[in-house]
């Protein structure tokens, strides 16, 4: 199935190539033509190809923001259907206070996913794209700085996001199961000072062993899961994203620079989109992995 999603989408890509061409192409006829008939022609020219190419890449932009906002949505609705059976297979082995953390970590991923990244992460690309695109319809430059601003705005909460739930991880995820472990160990050991109590010890660390390997197993198929979860639309994106760089590259020497960076700009702004929907994946995934090996 990624075979075939990747080969439909490299099909479906090439008529955006092509047409992206045909436009750029038949902008630097009338930029040529302004030698000859005047500035007026030259201008006017840019200004319609130039709106065909914008409409062209926000008909792309479209279609991206709706994959990454299904995916991220995607993401979360499993984890909501996941992590009750995870919650309880590490309440039994390691204790309720590690399966309350880790039901509270899940949790405030989800709300990052849902209320940071796709309400406020994508509209910053968004009107970052927007603001860039409307930038290159004047010669002179006014909102680059715009540009970088929100782009960076954008960054910064991913990588604080990222950052804030990794160091929760690590700094609760190494401390609240060990609470949990020396409380199991006080009552296994005044189990062992009774008549018949290393039977129950005994009994009571096979059946903890038996269920640590299955919550390892359920950790790591979740974090596989998320994976594959994201892999379809990741690869959609990733191809549009290759090929608005490679229709940039290939168009900057054919005329107007404009319909190269404007080309340019759009690519970094899906870029910027496939960053959230990582960034949401790798949340959920550090977090069952972190736990699946810290929570022992």
């Amino acid at each position: 199935t990624i075979q075939q999603t990747l080969t439909g989408e490299i099909k479906s890509n090439n008529r955006l190539l092509l047409q992206l061409l045909a436009v750029v192409i038949l902008g630097s006829v009338f930029t040529n033509l302004s030698g000859k008939f005047g500035k007026m022609v030259g201008g006017n020219g840019f200004f319609v190809t130039y709106l065909m190419v914008v409409s062209i890449l926000l008909g792309m932009f479209a279609i991206v923001s709706d994959i990454a906002v299904s995916a991220v949505s995607d993401l979360t609705d499993l984890m909501i259907t996941f992590i009750p059976a995870y919650t309880l297979a590490v309440s039994y082995t390691n204790g309720a206070g590690t399966a309350e953390f880790t039901y509270q970590i899940t949790v405030l991923i989800i709300f990052l996913c849902e209320k940071v990244i796709v309400q406020i992460v994508f509209p910053l690309a968004k009107c970052s794209g927007v603001v860039g695109l409307v930038n290159k319809l004047n010669a002179e430059d006014h909102f680059s700085r715009t540009v970088t601003l929100l782009r960076n705005i954008a960054g910064w909460i991913l990588k604080t996001m990222f950052a804030v739930v990794t160091g929760m991880n690590v700094i609760k995820g190494v401390i609240v199961p060990s609470v949990d472990k020396l409380e199991r160990n006080a009552v296994l050991k005044a189990f062992g000072m009774l008549p018949g109590g290393n039977t129950v010890k005994n009994v009571s660390d096979i059946l903890l062993g038996s269920g640590m390997v299955l919550k390892n197993a359920i950790g790591i198929a979740g974090a596989v899961v998320v994976l594959l979860a994201v892999l379809l639309p990741v690869t959609k994106i990733a191809v549009i994203y290759l090929t608005l760089r490679i229709v940039s590259a290939f168009v900057q020497p054919l005329g107007d620079k404009r319909f190269s960076d404007g080309i340019g700009i759009m690519a970094q702004t899906i870029g910027l989109m496939l960053r959230g929907i990582w960034c949401a994946s790798f949340l959920f995934i550090i977090s069952l992995t972190l736990m699946t090996l810290l929570a022992r």
